[in-house]
């Protein structure tokens, strides 16, 4: 349940008052005129002396057979009068009303009243909180269904820009902090904040997660930069997480900062916390799954996709050449003499070499083809829509890319041997079908010498 946010949040009655020197029929005019249930009688300082409600009007004359223009308010009130300060929280004028079967409670500090709580005040905000929550329900609820089944680049470009949207927001950075082979991601709209001031939020997106965020003014810093209005901090991860979970160790440290939002107080602000804690609960289960998604697709070196994903990949290439009788290619490679790297420089000079490989093969493949790491040392290019003439073309960029890119520690070289092959039309002739093909022609390739191409037949 959101924290309550106090009697700031609840619509008192209009405060009527009245002397105790005045006559009962004159308080039953006030209560009339106002169309209230009670008054609040006061001395000539203005200080709380009891409260006069219509049940004593009523009973009070009745027992003592008066009328009420010959009865004063002095005795007809009741005197001994339960009070609490603006700061109580609206349930806890709830329970106090409760407990003490009251219908009528006065605000008071330092004796003077200051507004006057009933029990339709209570009932009235209930209701109005719930329609709010349930709005905010309700928008959490599509914004999840369109969080499904996304990859992490796709979560993160909805989490940027429809999480704001709902908040009203005019200015937003999210910050996700990196993991291992990964630099930390920062998009934003209208933030002015350098990167040192955004990396500081961290700390405070950590501290958060227990409280599921934070709804308040803007800070010191981004006000004097132009920021105004509230700001709502959404911090991207789960209080109870070790952070020896892989590839979510950084996950507490993520958060989306908003501002710009409307100056929200009282109940306004309640519900602000509750659309936030439960944006928090829905984005961050999708974030950890598209996270370990991704780990699960991603080779941890190389950053590469995993051989699950090419796997994947070379199935659905396979259909959909099949469905629309278009040709592709697949090509095999690995490093040549790469055993003799790791044992004359040693495994991280052999690492090395993987990541720059990986680096080539980004920048020498097309935008729709699709590269990964299969294993050691061994890369698999898949070229949709192309047929062996064009894949033999870009091979060859590669290779020429490598030999003029890559060499040892000690300045030797390096080199790669590739195997190449086109799928028939065949409907036999699977992915995975392919791929051995290209592997049997890799095979060749060292066989023939190294650092070569051969193309399957």
């Amino acid at each position: 349940m959101p924290e309550d946010s106090g009697l700031n949040g609840v619509s008192a009655d209009r405060l009527v008052k009245i002397h105790p020197g005045d006559t009962v029929a004159e308080a039953a005019r006030r209560m009339r005129d106002h169309e209230i249930g009670s008054l609040l009688v006061v001395d000539e300082k203005g200080d709380l002396l009891g409260i006069l409600t219509e049940r004593d009007v009523i009973g009070r004359c009745t027992a003592a057979s008066a009328h009420p223009e010959h009865m004063h308010v002095a005795d007809a009130m009741t005197r001994d009068v339960v009070t609490v300060s603006p700061g109580t929280p609206a349930g806890e004028v709830g329970r106090i009303m409760n407990t003490h079967r009251i219908r009528h409670l006065p605000v008071a500090a330092e004796g003077r009243p200051l507004g006057l709580i009933s029990t339709r005040d209570i009932l009235a905000r209930q209701v109005r909180l719930n329609q709010a929550y349930r709005a905010a329900a309700e928008q959490v609820a599509l914004l999840s269904k369109g969080l499904r089944h996304l990859h992490l680049d796709e979560l993160l470009g909805i989490l940027s820009t429809d999480v704001p949207r709902l908040f009203g927001a005019d200015r937003w950075a999210l910050c996700l902090a990196p993991e291992a082979g990964e630099q930390e991601l920062i998009r934003r709209e209208g933030c002015p904040c350098d990167r040192e001031t955004l990396c500081e939020r961290q700390a405070s997106a950590e501290r958060s997660l227990s409280s599921g965020g934070i709804v308040g003014a803007v800070p010191h810093a981004c006000g004097q930069l132009g920021a105004a209005g509230s700001r709502a901090l959404l911090p991207l991860g789960v209080a109870e997480l070790g952070e020896g979970c892989s590839g979510l160790a950084g996950l507490n440290r993520s958060y989306l900062c908003m501002c710009g939002l409307e100056e929200a107080g009282g109940d306004d602000a309640e519900v602000l916390r509750y659309k936030l804690g439960l944006i928090r609960e829905v984005a961050t289960v999708h974030l950890i799954n598209a996270r370990l998604h991704r780990v699960a697709e991603h080779d941890g070196l190389t950053d590469l996709k995993a051989r699950r994903a090419l796997e994947e990949a070379l199935a659905e290439e396979y259909a959909r050449s099949l469905r629309h009788r278009r040709p592709f290619s697949v090509a095999i490679l690995d490093v040549d003499r790469f055993k003799e790297v790791n044992d004359s420089h040693g495994h991280a000079a052999g690492d090395g070499i993987l990541v720059r490989l990986a680096e080539v093969l980004r920048r020498g493949i097309r935008t729709y083809d699709l590269v990964a790491r299969y294993g050691g040392d061994e890369f698999v290019v898949l070229l949709p829509e192309t047929d062996r003439t064009a894949a033999e073309a870009v091979v060859e960029r590669i290779m020429r890319l490598v030999r003029l890119e890559l060499a040892a520690p000690d300045g030797t070289p390096v080199t790669i041997s590739c195997g190449l092959a086109e799928w028939t039309g065949s409907e036999s002739d699977t992915g995975a079908a392919v791929l051995r093909r290209a592997d049997a022609a890799l095979y060749e390739a060292k066989g023939a010498g190294r650092n070569r191409l051969v193309t399957a037949a």
